[in-house]
């Protein structure tokens, strides 16, 4: 074997190892230029972009905020009576004039009787009392007539007297008879002239008799305890067997269609909404709206709150509720709700997930992220699962593409590619 041979067979392994490595070299200078370009892309990341157009939109407030009513009754005992029955339950829907609660009417009913038998032993009285008065003017002409009979019987006992044929008996007695008519007389006069008097005594008892009828009679009808509109009961006070006295709490029943929610308005944006509402058409309040157990509700701006409680940073918004029939609405439940401003001109609206800590969004630049510092404007809605931040820049081009694919750890030095398939979030773009 020769030098030569020898040499190779000793570093025949460094020789295969140099050999590889210059066909890899080789290889890699002859791959075609598509191919190095898809490598490129196993290396970036794909993201989804939008452009940075300005359009019009409708900002939105988000607030949290209180379901209350101011129309809640308290519905009280107006007689003391023993609970017969209890038949509304509490969180049940009612109807006016529905049966909530039943008391004894035994007590009241049998004071209604005695009233009603007063009322007419009364008017068997007046009836007694005019009967009497037609009688007494009959009777006033025969009295006279008896007194001038009288008057002429007398005055011949007198002249016989006088004449010695008569006694003095005879004449005390004609007297006598004669004063006694005149009294009769005198008496009956009377009764005619204080008639009047005592009919209207007798009527006034009976006017007062028949308010104590009717009194009792509303008493009666207290022992039903009904619904003074439609509502839903809050809470029952009482059992069945209970003794309640005048003024215990039995029922209390809110006002459905009086539902209000009560929002606090953050410092920072009260003299916006107080500028707003300087502005604003009465024809065409503040509105907003709430997605309230898959159901969506529509408020309106009514007033703002006249107090401002210990330790509150804002003032009260209170907001009447458009359309509550779709769902129950819980009393003091707590909502979130978005308050609807006025639209604003050259705004972009972009997905939650497209802005950055410091308000800053990233541009889509040469398959790299350009960080850019945004204004934020407020927020807007399209539907339950889309809500979108609105930004406004004067600097921003409007051929810039913004991205809207959320990268936690995104930099300026990682390689992006845009993908060929929008997202959802972009398809859904206001």
């Amino acid at each position: 074997m020769g030098p030569w041979q020898k040499l190779i067979a000793k570093y025949k392994t460094i020789l295969t190892i140099l050999g590889g490595t210059f066909l890899s070299i080789l290889l890699l200078q002859i791959i075609p230029s598509h191919s190095a370009k898809n490598s490129e892309n196993e290396f970036s990341r794909g993201v989804a972009v939008m452009s940075a157009t300005p359009t019009q939109q409708t900002p939105s407030i988000i607030l949290y905020g209180r379901i209350e009513s101011p129309d809640i009754s308290k519905l009280s005992a107006a007689i003391k009576a023993d609970i017969k029955e209890v038949q509304a339950n509490e969180g049940q829907t009612v109807k006016k004039e529905a049966l909530l609660l039943s008391l004894d009417p035994r007590e009241v009913t049998f004071s209604l009787a005695e009233r009603t038998a007063k009322a007419q032993e009364l008017q068997a009285m007046i009836a007694t009392e005019k009967e009497n008065y037609n009688n007494d003017q009959l009777a006033l002409a025969h009295e006279k007539q008896l007194v001038e009979l009288l008057e002429k019987a007398l005055e011949r006992q007198a002249k016989i007297k006088a004449k010695g044929l008569g006694s003095a008996q005879r004449l005390d007695e004609a007297q006598q008879a004669l004063s006694q008519q005149k009294l009769s007389y005198v008496a009956r006069q009377r009764a005619i002239t204080t008639h009047e008097h005592r009919l209207k005594q007798l009527e006034a008892q009976l006017a007062s008799a028949k308010a104590q009828v009717a009194q009792a009679e509303l008493d009666v009808s207290r022992t039903q305890i009904k619904a003074p509109f439609d509502g839903r009961i809050v809470k029952v006070n009482v059992s069945v067997g209970d003794r309640v006295q005048v003024g215990d709490d039995l029922i209390s029943i809110v006002d459905s269609s009086s539902l209000e929610v009560r929002s606090q308005i953050p410092a920072n944006y009260l003299a916006d909404i107080k500028k707003i509402m300087q502005h604003v058409d009465k024809q065409t309040p503040l509105t907003a709206h709430s997605d309230v157990d898959d159901h969506r509700i529509q408020l309106s701006f009514l007033r703002l709150a006249s107090e401002v409680s210990i330790g509150q940073g804002g003032v009260d918004a209170i907001f009447s509720i458009d359309n509550n029939k779709s769902v129950q609405l819980t009393l003091g439940r707590t909502i979130q709700l978005w308050l609807d401003l006025p639209p604003m001109n050259n705004v972009i609206a972009i997905p939650e997930q497209a802005l950055y800590p410091g308000n800053q969004i990233y541009l889509y630049q040469n398959h790299y992220a350009t960080p850019f510092t945004v204004e934020t404007m407020g927020m807007t809605q399209t539907d339950k699962q889309h809500k979108y931040i609105l930004i406004q820049s004067s600097s921003l081009p409007t051929t810039a593409e913004i991205i809207i694919t959320r990268i936690p750890d995104i930099t300026t030095k990682i390689r992006l590619h845009k993908l060929t398939t929008k997202s959802t979030d972009d398809g859904n773009s206001p």
